[in-house]
């Protein structure tokens, strides 16, 4: 009978301990907010072993920085075993800086339970535009002009940044870039913005980019442009192109910006060129600057027909102001449907270059570039090419140079002669003599690279000079003198005379 009494306790009190009930407690992860922002914190809290009645839930106080406008408490009620129930509270996120609150769970007869959660509050995002720049102020139908601006997020967080182009419609055409754009920009990171307009019609336009945020809206950007009625055209026959005159311009493009990763990658890649010389090209554009100009003229020969002639011109500018730039590597290939072979190319006699490819891929080397100046390569095609296609032309590449220091930078060569052009070249002075007859000072002129006095006859245009004619006049005022003179002193004589026979 004891025996059946002591197992009858010990499954009374493992049912008891079976039953005894509890609740748990769970809280979701809170995502990284900027100020002014609100996030959501859940609970969800769980009834365990049995039903729990009068369950709630309490958001601890909140640190200055964040709150909530809801309740701190919330009522659950009674939960089965196994039951579960969530509430929610909306934090907003006031001051920047990391937060942490706890949340509790309690019911009758159990014990309470806790949770921390945590949340960081960023800055919010603010958008600032730099380093704009308008290529142009004024320019011709047909001519380009690029707008550059540099879009940064200086806050803590990410905003959407939306750029909207206006205000050029009526006088320009946009090449490149979109009207509208948007795009994200996390906290400390910018956004590279270029756009290209072509002149369409003469007057005037103020470019507008507008940039607005979910933040803030920073100033528009301008670029105010006045676009001439008409291209300059070539007035002086003695000008040139492929040995003929210019005639008159009626297409100009311009391009005054480096080519671009991509382009480079793609034009030595065609030209055969290993992954090394396009890094090579690559590391070299924070040296130098491209500049791609386009011209297309029209010209009436002398039997009266119609020719065209398109130049191009590549300018490569050494942005270094002490080392020289040598043996300059310049690749370029122009597009087939702008010269289907490179027979069709015409190249100055001067240039040093290579045909890589007849389709045509072309290496030219510009033996030297001064400190801050400008190398050229010119390219002539004796037919007309329209805008696309002249904005269809790919950047040049400078695939490889040699620096060396300008021997003459530093060095003086003023001769401190007046008759001498001055000049430097390789670290050697050189002093040319200036043309004879060039003035150097009062009564003086050049000769043989010497300044000398005026001859006393006559200048070297054969007329008398200055102080030849003073002293001219100075003689004939005495020989009129004395005629005067003579004269006086015949009519004196024959006047006594003719007394003397009246007597």
């Amino acid at each position: 009978m004891k025996r059946i009494l002591a197992v009858l306790i010990m499954l009374v009190a493992m049912v008891g301990f079976a039953a005894a009930a509890s609740v748990s407690l769970s809280l979701n992860s809170l995502e990284t907010i900027a100020e002014g922002e609100t996030v959501t914190l859940t609970a969800t809290v769980t009834a365990v072993g049995d039903s729990v009645g009068n369950v709630s839930l309490q958001l601890g106080d909140l640190s200055p920085g964040v709150s909530t406008s809801d309740s701190s408490t919330q009522s659950v009620g009674t939960l089965s075993s196994g039951q579960s129930s969530s509430k929610s509270w909306t934090i907003r996120g006031d001051v920047a800086g990391t937060y942490s609150f706890n949340v509790t769970a309690s019911g009758t007869d159990v014990s309470d339970v806790f949770q921390n959660a945590s949340m960081v509050v960023n800055t919010a995002a603010f958008i600032e535009i730099s380093d704009k720049t308008c290529s142009e102020t004024t320019m011709d139908i047909g001519e380009t002009i690029t707008m550059n601006f540099i879009v940064k997020n200086t806050g803590g967080s990410s905003a959407t940044v939306t750029t909207t182009m206006s205000g050029y419609s009526s006088r320009f055409t946009l090449t490149s870039g979109s009207v509208t754009s948007s795009a994200e920009i996390t906290a400390g990171s910018q956004s590279s913005k270029s756009y290209l307009f072509t002149a369409a019609s003469a007057g005037t336009a103020t470019i507008t980019a507008t940039v607005t945020s979910t933040e803030n809206n920073p100033t528009a950007q301008t670029c105010a442009v006045t676009i001439n009625a008409a291209l300059d055209t070539s007035d002086d026959d003695s000008e040139t192109v492929s040995g003929v005159p210019a005639g008159d311009i009626i297409l100009s493009r311009v391009l005054d910006q480096n080519p671009s990763v991509e382009e480079i990658t793609a034009i030595l890649s065609s030209a055969g060129l290993t992954q090394e010389s396009i890094d090579r090209a690559v590391s070299l554009l924070e040296k130098i600057g491209v500049k791609k100009e386009v011209i297309v003229r029209k010209r009436t020969l002398t039997n009266g027909t119609t020719a065209y002639t398109t130049t191009i011109t590549f300018t490569i500018k050494n942005k270094d102001g002490t080392n020289l730039l040598k043996n300059v590597k310049v690749i370029l290939e122009i597009p087939k449907t702008v010269a289907e072979n490179a027979s069709e190319l015409v190249i100055p006699s001067n240039e040093n270059y290579t045909i890589i490819k007849a389709d045509p891929i072309l290496e030219f080397e510009i033996a030297e570039i001064a400190p801050n100046g400008t190398g050229k390569v010119d390219i002539d095609i004796n037919k007309q090419i329209s805008g696309a296609l002249a904005d269809s032309i790919l950047q040049a590449v400078v695939a490889d140079f040699e620096e060396a220091a300008d021997l003459c930078v530093g060095k003086n060569c003023d001769d401190e002669n007046p008759c001498t052009t001055d000049a430097c070249s390789g670290g050697n002075c050189s002093n040319t003599s200036v043309t004879n007859g060039t003035v150097c000072g009062e009564g003086k002129s050049c000769k043989a690279g010497a300044c000398v006095l005026i001859a006393a006859e006559e200048n070297q245009e054969g007329e008398q000079t200055p102080e030849q004619k003073a002293a001219q006049d100075q003689t004939n005022l005495l020989l009129i003198i004395g005629a005067v003179v003579a004269l006086i002193l015949i009519i004196a004589i024959i006047g006594a005379i003719v007394l003397k026979k009246r007597k």
